[in-house]
């Protein structure tokens, strides 16, 4: 046990790594909700289902179905892909988002400690944005690029009450990372226009923190082929700090010293918190069925505030962008089905909501409603398996009005897609 516990304690150093060198990806506001491979092939349907000790991410208490030492490493590669059709003085312009493959990884460990108490350990990000235009493109008022990294580390106990019932609690550390670039229309900063260039500010913003939660479980197996879950992840408060950077033209620097020099900046931002709740049903050996929802409290996330140290303009050491988000549920249902000793086959489908209203959409997340379908197999041996995950996401059409304080034109999101792939490999000891 020794062992397994140094190449464990190695593999929790490795993804937090990779983790940090990551970026984030493409889900419901920002959100992300694939755990693993197993998880993403049924759409999440994991909270009243323990496949592996990726069940961590859907349901801590459900590792009490998991008998002995169990490990899951892997990663999501997310290729995401949108348009924003703009509108200016008549003119359209059609702005494709930049090709990126943005990585979510993930290890799990979980221990039977004796016959009614287990012990895990989950490194995993839960939240992460990566939106990028090219540096001239009309909307490079509101945005020119956006990042968004989180690494959760999330340690849990979890207790059998009985046969049927059991418990879990944790604590997670979460470690956020923010990245935001735009253009500023020094000429015209309460209507810029994006037709003009030699008054263009570059800002790029950068901050990080690290703030405690924590979670609690339930996992009631209600029948031999019935069973019901339900986890709860808390708010995250996160107080970031970092510095903004600014690169002016020649010219305004000779006119305008005393404004947008590189200064410290801090902000607040609040990670909502996260209901999970699932039904699994075994309608004939071999095949569980789970219906359920994940609820993501958005109304926390109400406006993104930047203080600058060294106001940028006279009397301006803030900066507001609004958001006003609301709550969403998020539904999933997924299939897991034993195909032979050696073979599962996975299906699964996402209603996902967009929690961003109308008056407050821009070109940071240009997303609306989603449906994600999914489908995927595991490999396995006596104390091994590979599972291999698809997903395809399609994300719905949205016209936007103009907000030219904000830099957003008359616009449209469109032909906003995703692909999906994600691997993970599982070892037991036991």
């Amino acid at each position: 046990m020794v062992g397994i516990g140094v190449r464990s304690a190695r593999a929790v150093v490795i993804v937090i790594g990779v983790v940090l060198s990551a970026a984030g990806a493409y889900g419901g506001g920002f959100a992300l909700y694939e755990g693993s491979a197993h998880g993403n092939a049924t759409g999440g349907g994991m909270v009243a289902r323990a496949g592996d000790a990726s069940v961590l991410f859907y349901n801590p208490a459900g590792i009490t179905r998991l008998p002995g030492t169990r490990i899951t490493a892997g990663v999501t590669a997310i290729v995401p892909t949108a348009r924003v059709a703009t509108v200016f003085d008549g003119a359209t312009t059609v702005e494709q988002t930049e090709p990126e493959i943005w990585t979510v990884p993930h290890l799990y460990v979980s221990y039977q400690g004796s016959p009614i108490v287990w012990y895990a350990l989950g490194v995993f990000s839960r939240f992460g944005l990566g939106t990028a235009y090219s540096p001239d493109w009309a909307g490079r008022y509101n945005t020119v690029k956006g990042m968004i990294r989180t690494v959760s580390v999330n340690p849990n106990i979890a207790v059998k009450a009985n046969e049927h019932l059991s418990l879990s609690m944790g604590l997670s550390w979460t470690w956020m990372d923010l990245c935001l670039t735009q253009k500023i229309d020094f000429s015209s900063i309460q209507a810029p226009d994006p037709d003009t260039y030699d008054a263009d500010i570059d800002q790029a913003l950068s901050g990080n923190g690290c703030a405690p939660g924590f979670t609690a479980a339930a996992h009631w197996r209600i029948s031999n082929r019935l069973a019901f879950g339900i986890s709860y992840w808390s708010k995250i408060r996160q107080h970031l700090t970092g510095r903004a950077d600014f690169t002016k033209p020649v010219a305004l620097q000779a006119v305008a010293p005393a404004v947008f020099n590189d200064t410290a900046v801090s902000g607040d931002v609040t990670l909502p918190d996260m209901l999970f709740v699932g039904l699994s049903v075994q309608p004939f050996a071999g095949c569980t069925l789970e219906l359920g929802g994940i609820r993501t409290g958005w109304s926390s996330y109400q406006s993104l505030d930047i203080h600058y140290d060294v106001p940028i303009l006279p009397g301006v050491s803030t900066t507001r962008r609004q958001a006003r988000w609301h709550d969403v549920w998020r539904i999933h249902v997924g299939l897991a089905y034993r195909a032979s000793e050696v073979l599962d086959l996975r299906f699964g489908y996402v209603w996902d909501p967009t929690p961003v209203p109308d008056a407050t959409a821009d070109y940071l997340v240009p997303a609306n409603d989603r449906r994600l379908f999914c489908l995927g197999l595991g490999v396995h041996g006596k104390h091994w398996r590979l599972d291999l995950s698809y997903g395809y996401l399609r994300v719905k059409d949205r016209s936007v009005a103009a907000r030219p304080a904000e830099g957003i034109l008359d616009s449209t999101f469109e032909a906003g897609c995703a692909h999906l792939i994600g691997l993970s490999l599982s070892r037991d000891f036991w």
